[in-house]
């Protein structure tokens, strides 16, 4: 007899610290387990969740994990319990910032909801009060596991991750590399010559990889979290094909593909606000005229100002921001942008740091100089206020000055930061013109884990 079989969705989240342990690693333990113990059919790769860049709780990369899969009725119950198991044994409990919660949900058409849409949305646009997750908990029926006394902020993350990623929304993937647990802590052994190789090797199917201009590896992380190495790209074949073509001076636990929100600009809003309207921590998106020249200050930081018709608000590219700096000062008062990125309020002035900026119209910029001298093609020389010009070598006199054009050296398009200081969710120019809407799992890349 065959058995019933049911959907069953998972959100986790909040079970990393700032010294130890990754969701997606808590996640790459569960899945080894479960597909051990069970007859677990995954509809979906696991998913990768970046939510709101800007909360000021995030621990690193504000990431969420969830599950969609098709079980046995009856292993429910025991599939549940494992699940929790796993997520427990593979966090930082001990540690005052960490939340871990999963949230269960058998309702296999979750994404058809709206107010679990909309509260991926906020999630990733906005902050989310507690109290709209435990009310969204209830009206979808979610089986909520918090695995410690906190103070509960894991619900959002893991309930915001089973509104993400539902076809129509732009994806990419990522192949993250897990150590083995004697070695976290310890500096990351990854050829670095070797990662430029794959990058030439896979690029634009991957991206990423490495930062030419400062020579330095970004499929490794710094910190002391799991993860020997990310990469990410388009397809999943391109990223079976890329791990293979790295040398790691470490033995690995294994690695698993997830499907992602990363370098999509989904946190970015396509609609602009007025300069009267930014709250603080939420991306956002302006559009207005530059109204004060740049300049750099203390530290290599640029910064401008940007006006539309509510107000004024300061604009900064940090000195991380690499090239964008320079682009930032190449602009001029009158110049029309829109810019993306984060705004602080302080008191009743608002800075933006700067994320992406799209250049859309320049003015022209002229400079005032000395005429020439009709007679010999030479410049004159003024011969003080009010009082024109006169030709040093024929004495020629000429009343008023030149204006002359300079050519802008800056094109108008779209400029971001160098990719060592994107953020997850920014899309790499690369990915323009690569955006994907079409997922629909019929089955997955073999393999999309190792074990």
């Amino acid at each position: 007899m065959n058995e019933d079989k049911i959907v069953l969705q998972v959100g986790i989240d909040d079970t990393d610290s700032p010294r130890a342990y990754c969701t997606t690693y808590a996640t790459f333990r569960t899945v080894k387990e479960i597909t051990s113990k069970y007859d677990v059919e995954f509809l979906d790769y696991p998913l990768l969740v970046r939510l709101n860049p800007n909360v000021p709780w995030k621990t690193r990369g504000n990431g969420a994990n969830a599950m969609r899969l098709r079980i046995n009725s009856s292993d429910l119950d025991g599939i549940k319990y494992t699940i929790a198991e796993m997520i427990k044994q593979n966090s930082d409990l001990d540690h005052e910032r960490t939340d871990p919660t999963i949230v269960f949900v058998t309702t296999q058409k979750l994404h058809t909801i709206d107010s679990v849409r909309n509260f991926y949305i906020k999630a990733l646009r906005d902050i989310v009060n507690l109290e709209e997750a435990f009310e969204l908990s209830e009206k979808i029926g979610a089986d909520i596991v918090f695995l410690k006394e906190g103070s509960n902020r894991g619900l959002v993350g893991a309930l915001a991750a089973l509104g993400a990623l539902i076809p129509g929304d732009d994806f990419t993937y990522e192949l993250l590399v897990y150590r083995k647990r004697e070695k976290w802590g310890e500096r990351r052994l990854v050829d670095e010559d070797s990662v430029k190789m794959m990058d030439k090797l896979t690029r634009p199917m991957t991206f990423n990889n490495y930062d030419y201009e400062e020579e330095r590896v970004l499929i490794t992380p710094r910190g002391p979290d799991p993860v020997l190495a990310g990469i990410r790209g388009e397809e999943p074949w391109a990223l079976t094909n890329a791990v293979k073509l790295l040398r790691f001076g470490e033995q690995y636990e294994g690695w698993m593909i997830f499907r992602t929100n990363q370098g999509t600009d989904a946190h970015l809003p396509a609609t602009s606000v007025k300069i009267k309207e930014i709250e603080q921590y939420k991306p956002i998106k302006l559009c207005g005229r530059i109204s004060d020249n740049p300049i750099r200050i203390a530290g290599g930081h640029v910064v401008s100002k940007i006006a539309d018709d509510s107000g004024e608000a300061d604009i900064i590219v940090y000195e991380q921001g690499g090239k964008l700096r320079d682009v930032l000062m190449e602009l001029r008062e009158g110049d029309f942008i829109e810019v993306y990125g984060c705004a602080k309020t302080f008191g009743q002035s608002v800075t933006v740091n700067v994320e992406k900026l799209v250049v859309k119209t320049l003015v022209d910029v002229v400079m005032k100089m000395a005429p020439r001298c009709s007679t010999c093609n030479k410049r004159c020389k003024s011969k003080g206020r009010d009082q024109g010009y006169e030709c040093e070598k024929c004495g020629r006199k000429m009343n008023g000055p030149e204006y002359v054009r300079i050519e802008r050296d800056l094109d108008l398009g779209t400029y971001l930061p160098p990719p060592r200081s994107q953020r997850h969710l920014t899309k790499p120019l690369v990915r323009y013109g690569k955006e994907k809407s079409d997922f629909e799992c019929v089955r997955l890349y073999e393999p999309w884990y190792s074990f």
